[in-house]
């Protein structure tokens, strides 16, 4: 993998980039991946907060974040919902990630 520069008009560590490149190309061959997925955001200030940690609103009420239960329970739910459309039970971590693809609150950093 090669460093490609970048103009953000804030100066790059580019041996602090290329380090990071290197690691994830040997990380690449120890597990035999042909790909890894980055996002990344250009705030530096952003906090990492999945969907079901943030606040919103819901039936007109401002709610902040679910417990563990309710949570597997919204999750389950949505696996159930999803059967007649996916056409067979989804794993875990499919339903995880179509539920977040349609808006659902997870864990998944987004």
């Amino acid at each position: 993998m090669q460093f490609e520069t970048i103009k953000t008009g804030k100066a790059l560590n580019k041996r602090a980039i290329q380090a990071l490149l290197d690691d994830m190309d040997k990380i690449k061959k120890q597990k035999g991946l042909t790909q890894v997925w980055y996002r990344g955001h250009s705030d530096e200030t952003y906090k990492l907060v999945p969907s079901i940690g943030r606040e919103f609103e819901y039936n007109g009420e401002s709610m902040k974040g679910f417990s563990h239960r309710k949570e597997i329970a919204l999750l389950n739910r949505f696996m159930l919902r999803a059967y007649p459309y996916v056409g067979r039970i989804a794993n875990k971590w499919e339903a995880l990630f179509l539920a977040r693809h349609h808006e659902l609150p997870t864990r998944l950093l987004d």
